[in-house]
């Protein structure tokens, strides 16, 4: 179209990568089309690639601007397809000098502060459509001068060769429990897993790990702060992860899963693998006691890693198992880890 010649007119002097980017942006702007930087209540964009700005260069404006405002972009690739986010570039305000928190988000995950990060690659998100919304909020009062957002551009492309869906993260936060019934997957609260900046949840992480009968659950946790709560499939029984790094096993077929928000930083990413099960291990306090452990040879521990809640539980409480060995067989205690609070 005419548009579409005279944008790359102005851009020809350019890599091909920015014409690739940038050239539908430029042509829609002097096609009088609405642009994907006009604030609207909802924009859809039909596929391809491009660009989504705050503003017309993505520096922000160069006043303060309070007026209370919600803007709306969807991307929607086609079928087949998936959103890959190029670059994330910019500034959200969140509170300062007592401003109300301005909002961005892609999809359901939330972006703040410092939001550009040169040594993130792009990222494949688990979407066909991807949903770019800015919030302003009014400020706190007239005698509140906002500490302006500074501007912001999301660059994005609809990719036909995504990976096999099983091999691309969940990254989002669900406020409603989110089923993953595959047999391994991975879950991350943001784009990288990392939390703080960008990520910053106001809400509760809810996933519920579901394998087949008789299975048992093989978990790899990292995460930037805060504890993760596992619960067993029934509810009968809780355990609190608090260490940064975790690789363990739950001997249980479905848990559930539960981060907190609250306005915490904590970022985190879980891997899990649905796996035969083995005997021989214990974890956490058993509901029904005491628990017979009669394999020749196992594990017993106090929580799903063995290096207990970073909360102090005082719930009072007995735990009892008991080791039975057969006939002419006598117990060794191979190891003992850990430690038991006497009398401080």
């Amino acid at each position: 179209s005419f548009c579409t010649l005279l944008a790359f007119s102005e851009l020809d002097a350019m890599n091909f990568y920015a014409v690739a980017v940038t050239a539908v942006w430029v042509a829609t702007l002097l096609c009088g089309i609405e642009a994907q930087s006009a604030c609207s209540s909802l924009t859809t964009i039909a596929g391809g690639s491009g660009s989504i700005q705050s503003d017309s260069d993505g520096h922000g404006p160069s006043t303060v601007d309070d007026t209370p405002r919600t803007c709306r972009w969807v991307v929607q690739c086609s079928a087949g397809e998936f959103v890959r986010v190029q670059s994330i570039e910019g500034e959200v305000v969140t509170n300062q000098y007592d401003a109300p928190i301005d909002e961005l988000w892609l999809n359901d995950i939330r972006m703040v502060g410092e939001i550009g990060n040169e040594q993130r690659p792009p990222v494949t998100l688990r979407n066909q459509s991807l949903e770019v919304r800015f919030t302003v909020n009014a400020p706190a009062s007239s005698s509140h001068r906002r500490s302006r957002t500074r501007g912001w551009t999301v660059q994005y492309q609809c990719v036909p060769s995504a990976p096999t869906v099983g091999q691309l993260p969940w990254r989002r936060c669900p406020a409603t429990e989110h089923l993953l019934t595959l047999a391994n997957d991975t879950v991350m609260t943001d784009l990288d897993g990392y939390g703080s900046s960008p990520f910053r949840s106001t809400h509760d992480c809810l996933w519920r790990i579901r394998c087949s009968a008789g299975q048992w659950i093989t978990v790899d946790l990292s995460k930037s702060a805060g504890t993760m709560t596992l619960t067993r499939g029934d509810g009968g029984l809780s355990m609190e992860v608090s260490n940064a790094v975790s690789t363990f096993v739950l001997p249980m077929h479905e848990v559930a899963a539960r981060l907190p928000g609250g306005g915490s930083s904590a970022g985190m990413t879980m891997a899990y693998t649905c796996r035969a099960a083995a005997n021989g291990l214990s974890s956490g306090c058993p509901a029904s006691q005491p628990v017979t452990m009669s394999e020749s040879q196992g594990t017993i521990q106090s929580d799903p890693d063995g290096a207990g809640p970073l909360v102090v539980d005082d719930t009072p409480r007995t735990c009892r198992w008991v080791v039975q060995c057969s006939a002419g067989e006598f117990v060794r205690v191979q190891s003992i880890e850990g430690e038991v609070v006497t009398n401080q």
